[in-house]
């Protein structure tokens, strides 16, 4: 199993290292990649990364509270 990414703490961090932004839903499994461009257009840059997880929506069933990891994805696919 991947390490958790321990390098990114604001979303800001997210965008200037280059590295992914992943959201899992905790109700259905869906998993997507985010932009964290997009997440730093409506939060801001200085938005603290595990702040976002009440934050996020789940595209497939609409559930809120997704797990945000930062770094590779967590079943290992980039």
């Amino acid at each position: 199993m991947p390490k958790p990414w321990k390098g990114a703490l604001l979303v800001g961090d997210v965008i200037r290292q280059r590295v992914a932004l992943w959201a899992t839903c905790r109700a259905c499994g869906h998993r997507a990649r985010v932009d964290p461009g997009r997440v730093a257009d409506r939060v801001g840059y200085d938005m603290p990364v595990p702040s976002l997880s009440p934050k996020m929506r789940c595209t497939r069933c609409g559930v809120r509270r997704a797990e945000v990891t930062v770094g590779q994805h967590p079943s290992g696919l980039r």
